[in-house]
Protein backbone atom coordinates (compact mmCIF):
# COMPACT_ATOMS: atom_id res chain seq x y z
CA UNK A 1 0.00 0.00 0.00
CA UNK A 2 0.99 3.69 -0.54
CA UNK A 3 0.82 6.06 1.95
CA UNK A 4 -0.26 9.51 1.18
CA UNK A 5 -0.38 12.36 4.21
CA UNK A 6 -1.91 16.19 3.06
CA UNK A 7 -1.98 18.70 5.89
CA UNK A 8 -4.53 21.39 6.10
CA UNK A 9 -4.64 24.96 8.65
CA UNK A 10 -7.41 25.85 10.10
CA UNK A 11 -9.24 29.02 10.97
CA UNK A 12 -7.06 31.21 9.02
CA UNK A 13 -8.31 35.00 9.13
CA UNK A 14 -7.44 38.36 10.03
CA UNK A 15 -6.61 38.16 13.43
CA UNK A 16 -5.29 35.20 14.27
CA UNK A 17 -2.23 34.10 15.73
CA UNK A 18 0.54 35.34 13.34
CA UNK A 19 3.46 33.60 15.55
CA UNK A 20 2.18 29.96 15.67
CA UNK A 21 0.74 30.67 11.89
CA UNK A 22 4.16 31.86 10.62
CA UNK A 23 6.15 28.86 12.58
CA UNK A 24 4.25 26.53 10.49
CA UNK A 25 4.47 28.35 7.31
CA UNK A 26 8.59 28.24 8.12
CA UNK A 27 8.30 24.25 9.19
CA UNK A 28 6.17 23.85 6.08
CA UNK A 29 8.18 25.85 3.53
CA UNK A 30 11.41 24.26 4.97
CA UNK A 31 10.06 21.04 3.74
CA UNK A 32 8.84 22.23 0.76
CA UNK A 33 5.34 21.35 1.71
CA UNK A 34 2.31 22.86 -0.13
CA UNK A 35 -1.02 22.59 2.75
CA UNK A 36 -4.53 23.73 2.31
CA UNK A 37 -4.87 26.57 4.07
CA UNK A 38 -9.17 27.04 5.16
CA UNK A 39 -9.92 31.06 5.45
CA UNK A 40 -12.62 32.37 6.85
CA UNK A 41 -13.93 35.08 4.91
CA UNK A 42 -15.73 37.83 7.29
CA UNK A 43 -14.77 36.24 11.11
CA UNK A 44 -17.36 36.94 13.44
CA UNK A 45 -15.83 34.26 15.94
CA UNK A 46 -14.14 36.15 18.58
CA UNK A 47 -12.51 32.67 19.59
CA UNK A 48 -10.47 33.16 16.60
CA UNK A 49 -9.36 36.54 17.28
CA UNK A 50 -6.70 36.31 20.28
CA UNK A 51 -4.41 39.28 17.96
CA UNK A 52 -4.75 42.60 16.26
CA UNK A 53 -5.75 42.42 12.85
CA UNK A 54 -2.83 41.23 10.61
CA UNK A 55 -1.89 43.86 8.26
CA UNK A 56 -1.63 43.05 4.79
CA UNK A 57 -3.51 39.67 5.70
CA UNK A 58 -4.58 39.25 2.37
CA UNK A 59 -1.73 40.21 0.73
CA UNK A 60 -0.14 37.13 2.25
CA UNK A 61 -2.86 34.96 1.44
CA UNK A 62 -2.46 35.58 -2.43
CA UNK A 63 1.20 35.14 -1.95
CA UNK A 64 1.04 31.86 -0.26
CA UNK A 65 -1.63 30.77 -3.29
CA UNK A 66 0.71 31.90 -5.50
CA UNK A 67 3.74 29.49 -4.15
CA UNK A 68 1.31 26.66 -4.42
CA UNK A 69 -1.01 26.86 -1.15
CA UNK A 70 -4.04 25.70 -1.64
CA UNK A 71 -6.80 28.13 -0.25
CA UNK A 72 -10.13 26.75 1.42
CA UNK A 73 -13.17 28.56 2.48
CA UNK A 74 -13.51 27.56 5.85
CA UNK A 75 -17.31 28.97 6.46
CA UNK A 76 -18.13 32.06 6.24
CA UNK A 77 -18.22 33.80 9.26
CA UNK A 78 -17.30 30.76 11.61
CA UNK A 79 -20.37 31.47 13.79
CA UNK A 80 -22.03 28.20 15.30
CA UNK A 81 -25.54 28.77 15.08
CA UNK A 82 -27.50 25.73 15.76
CA UNK A 83 -26.72 22.70 17.24
CA UNK A 84 -26.74 19.85 14.64
CA UNK A 85 -24.42 17.59 14.33
CA UNK A 86 -24.81 16.94 10.25
CA UNK A 87 -23.49 14.72 8.47
CA UNK A 88 -20.21 13.48 9.34
CA UNK A 89 -19.49 15.03 12.31
CA UNK A 90 -21.01 13.73 16.06
CA UNK A 91 -20.73 17.10 17.98
CA UNK A 92 -23.49 19.42 18.54
CA UNK A 93 -22.90 23.09 16.74
CA UNK A 94 -22.47 23.97 13.27
CA UNK A 95 -22.74 27.26 10.89
CA UNK A 96 -24.87 25.52 8.47
CA UNK A 97 -26.00 22.12 9.48
CA UNK A 98 -29.89 22.75 10.07
CA UNK A 99 -30.08 25.62 8.55
CA UNK A 100 -32.73 25.62 5.59
CA UNK A 101 -31.36 25.79 2.18
CA UNK A 102 -31.53 29.64 1.03
CA UNK A 103 -30.02 30.23 3.82
CA UNK A 104 -26.91 27.62 3.31
CA UNK A 105 -26.56 29.11 -0.17
CA UNK A 106 -26.80 32.72 0.52
CA UNK A 107 -23.83 32.33 3.08
CA UNK A 108 -22.18 30.50 0.91
CA UNK A 109 -22.06 32.64 -1.84
CA UNK A 110 -21.35 35.79 0.72
CA UNK A 111 -18.33 34.07 1.19
CA UNK A 112 -17.42 33.09 -2.26
CA UNK A 113 -17.96 36.58 -3.30
CA UNK A 114 -15.66 37.86 -0.30
CA UNK A 115 -12.57 35.89 -1.69
CA UNK A 116 -13.05 36.72 -4.97
CA UNK A 117 -12.69 39.82 -4.36
CA UNK A 118 -9.14 39.46 -2.28
CA UNK A 119 -8.14 37.31 -5.59
CA UNK A 120 -8.71 34.21 -3.93
CA UNK A 121 -11.37 32.13 -5.44
CA UNK A 122 -11.88 28.24 -5.06
CA UNK A 123 -13.23 25.36 -5.71
CA UNK A 124 -12.75 23.46 -2.07
CA UNK A 125 -14.72 24.01 1.25
CA UNK A 126 -13.49 23.39 4.64
CA UNK A 127 -16.91 23.49 7.33
CA UNK A 128 -16.46 24.64 10.66
CA UNK A 129 -16.48 21.75 12.97
CA UNK A 130 -16.41 19.72 9.94
CA UNK A 131 -20.38 19.88 10.19
CA UNK A 132 -22.47 19.79 6.77
CA UNK A 133 -26.02 18.52 6.19
CA UNK A 134 -28.07 17.55 2.65
CA UNK A 135 -29.18 20.81 2.20
CA UNK A 136 -24.82 22.18 2.27
CA UNK A 137 -23.73 19.31 0.01
CA UNK A 138 -26.58 20.47 -2.97
CA UNK A 139 -25.51 24.83 -2.19
CA UNK A 140 -22.37 23.84 -2.77
CA UNK A 141 -22.49 21.96 -5.81
CA UNK A 142 -24.34 24.95 -7.03
CA UNK A 143 -22.10 27.23 -6.26
CA UNK A 144 -19.38 25.69 -7.69
CA UNK A 145 -17.44 24.08 -4.97
CA UNK A 146 -15.91 20.78 -6.72
CA UNK A 147 -14.11 19.39 -3.73
CA UNK A 148 -14.87 19.12 -0.15
CA UNK A 149 -12.04 18.08 2.83
CA UNK A 150 -14.27 16.26 5.81
CA UNK A 151 -14.73 12.65 7.16
CA UNK A 152 -13.08 9.91 8.36
CA UNK A 153 -12.22 7.82 5.14
CA UNK A 154 -9.14 6.16 3.74
CA UNK A 155 -9.24 7.68 0.19
CA UNK A 156 -11.38 10.11 -1.67
CA UNK A 157 -14.71 9.42 -3.04
CA UNK A 158 -17.77 11.31 -4.63
CA UNK A 159 -20.68 12.05 -3.25
CA UNK A 160 -23.47 14.39 -4.23
CA UNK A 161 -21.72 15.69 -7.17
CA UNK A 162 -18.38 16.63 -4.75
CA UNK A 163 -15.21 14.68 -4.74
CA UNK A 164 -14.64 14.04 -0.13
CA UNK A 165 -11.33 13.88 0.72
CA UNK A 166 -11.06 12.85 3.97
CA UNK A 167 -10.12 14.90 7.12
CA UNK A 168 -10.00 13.52 10.52
CA UNK A 169 -5.92 13.31 11.91
CA UNK A 170 -5.21 16.42 14.36
CA UNK A 171 -2.00 15.50 15.01
CA UNK A 172 0.93 13.71 12.05
CA UNK A 173 1.57 9.92 12.76
CA UNK A 174 -0.78 8.10 10.90
CA UNK A 175 -0.04 6.05 7.71
CA UNK A 176 -2.73 5.33 5.42
CA UNK A 177 -3.80 5.32 1.79
CA UNK A 178 -4.28 9.17 2.27
CA UNK A 179 -4.72 10.75 5.91
CA UNK A 180 -5.18 14.80 5.97
CA UNK A 181 -3.90 16.35 9.58
CA UNK A 182 -5.86 18.95 10.30
CA UNK A 183 -3.98 21.43 12.27
CA UNK A 184 -5.33 24.84 14.40
CA UNK A 185 -2.56 27.63 14.52
CA UNK A 186 -4.47 29.93 17.23
CA UNK A 187 -4.62 26.91 19.56
CA UNK A 188 -1.60 24.34 18.60
CA UNK A 189 0.65 23.58 21.89
CA UNK A 190 4.57 23.55 21.65
CA UNK A 191 4.36 19.63 21.07
CA UNK A 192 2.14 19.79 18.05
CA UNK A 193 4.85 21.83 16.15
CA UNK A 194 7.70 19.79 17.35
CA UNK A 195 6.18 16.64 16.57
CA UNK A 196 5.71 17.85 12.79
CA UNK A 197 9.26 18.74 12.36
CA UNK A 198 9.91 15.58 13.17
CA UNK A 199 7.69 13.46 11.38
CA UNK A 200 8.43 15.74 8.03
CA UNK A 201 11.89 14.64 8.63
CA UNK A 202 10.94 11.15 8.54
CA UNK A 203 8.20 11.29 6.22
CA UNK A 204 8.59 14.01 4.15
CA UNK A 205 8.37 11.53 0.66
CA UNK A 206 5.02 10.90 2.03
CA UNK A 207 3.66 14.27 1.99
CA UNK A 208 1.35 15.24 -1.29
CA UNK A 209 -0.59 18.39 -1.99
CA UNK A 210 -4.15 19.17 -2.72
CA UNK A 211 -3.62 18.62 -6.83
CA UNK A 212 -2.30 15.05 -6.13
CA UNK A 213 -4.73 13.80 -3.45
CA UNK A 214 -7.05 14.67 -5.94
CA UNK A 215 -5.81 12.05 -8.33
CA UNK A 216 -5.78 9.39 -5.77
CA UNK A 217 -7.54 5.90 -6.43
CA UNK A 218 -11.19 6.88 -5.19
CA UNK A 219 -13.57 4.46 -2.93
CA UNK A 220 -17.08 3.38 -4.29
CA UNK A 221 -19.62 5.28 -2.91
CA UNK A 222 -21.00 2.27 -0.86
CA UNK A 223 -17.39 1.38 0.66
CA UNK A 224 -17.18 4.66 1.72
CA UNK A 225 -20.16 5.20 3.65
CA UNK A 226 -19.31 1.95 5.13
CA UNK A 227 -16.03 3.55 6.54
CA UNK A 228 -17.91 6.42 7.69
CA UNK A 229 -20.55 4.39 9.82
CA UNK A 230 -17.77 2.44 11.26
CA UNK A 231 -15.65 5.43 12.33
CA UNK A 232 -18.99 6.96 14.00
CA UNK A 233 -19.50 3.87 15.90
CA UNK A 234 -15.62 4.19 17.47
CA UNK A 235 -16.31 7.53 18.35
CA UNK A 236 -19.36 6.36 20.23
CA UNK A 237 -17.35 3.51 21.81
CA UNK A 238 -14.49 6.28 22.80
CA UNK A 239 -16.89 8.99 24.54
CA UNK A 240 -18.56 6.02 26.83
CA UNK A 241 -14.99 4.93 27.46
CA UNK A 242 -13.17 8.08 27.66
CA UNK A 243 -14.60 9.35 31.27
CA UNK A 244 -14.27 6.21 32.80
CA UNK A 245 -10.16 6.14 31.39
CA UNK A 246 -9.55 9.44 32.74
CA UNK A 247 -11.24 8.73 35.85
CA UNK A 248 -9.06 5.67 36.57
CA UNK A 249 -6.33 7.64 35.67
CA UNK A 250 -6.96 10.48 38.21
CA UNK A 251 -7.64 7.57 40.87
CA UNK A 252 -4.58 6.13 40.05
CA UNK A 253 -2.34 9.92 40.21
CA UNK A 254 -4.09 10.26 43.67
CA UNK A 255 -2.69 6.88 45.01
CA UNK A 256 0.96 7.36 43.98
CA UNK A 257 0.65 11.22 45.47
CA UNK A 258 -0.20 9.78 48.66
CA UNK A 259 2.09 7.07 48.97
CA UNK A 260 4.94 9.65 48.11
CA UNK A 261 3.91 11.39 51.16
CA UNK A 262 3.41 8.81 53.29
CA UNK A 263 7.22 8.06 52.44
Amino acid sequence: MKFHVLFRLDDICQRMDYEKFKRFQDIFDRYDVKPIIGVVPDNHDDNLNPCEALPGFWDLMRRLKNQGWVVAMHGHTHVYSTKESGIFNRGEKSEFSGLPYDQQLEKLQKGLEILRGQGLETDLFMAPSNSVDENTMRALKVCGFRYLTIGSTDAPYEWYGLTILPSRDAKPGRLCELATVMLHPNTTPERIFVLTEKFLEKNRRFVIDFPSACQLPKLSRAKALRQEKKYRNMQKVVELIYPIYKNMREIAYNAKRTLSTRK
